[in-house]
């Protein structure tokens, strides 16, 4: 809960390439902290250990040890998440870290991963 996300902002992200997905999947580089101002879906590779997002309900810091985030707003696109409800597209910000798209790994039967990430 960001409260307004066009008021949020995330820092930690700047110099990092990242595939914009509802820009035809265009890989572009990301300049200064990342504004959300409209439908948001974008994965960034390369990425620093920490985050940081920047809200009117105050900083959320992320921490991490994987090489990829994705940043995400529904904006106005009707979503519907259960945990928030209809119509709240514009009080949220999901910054999520993980190994994506052609960084995912690929596991064998019996196989693990193990990954972290702290919220603070």
């Amino acid at each position: 809960n960001v409260g307004d996300v066009a008021r949020t902002t995330v820092s930690g992200l700047d110099d990092c390439p990242y595939l914009d997905k509802p820009d035809g999947m265009q890989m572009k580089m990301q300049e200064g902290d990342v504004d959300i101002a409209a439908y948001t879906d974008s994965v960034y590779y390369h990425v620093p250990q920490t985050q940081t997002i920047h809200s009117p309900q105050g900083e959320i810091g992320i921490a991490a040890d994987n090489d990829c985030a994705v940043v995400w707003n529904a904006w106005e696109r009707d979503v519907n998440m259960a945990d928030m409800g209809a119509g709240n597209a514009k009080g949220y910000l999901c910054v999520e870290r993980g190994e994506v798209f052609e960084r995912a790994f690929v596991l064998p039967a019996g196989g693990s991963y193990r990954s972290s990430m702290t919220l603070s």
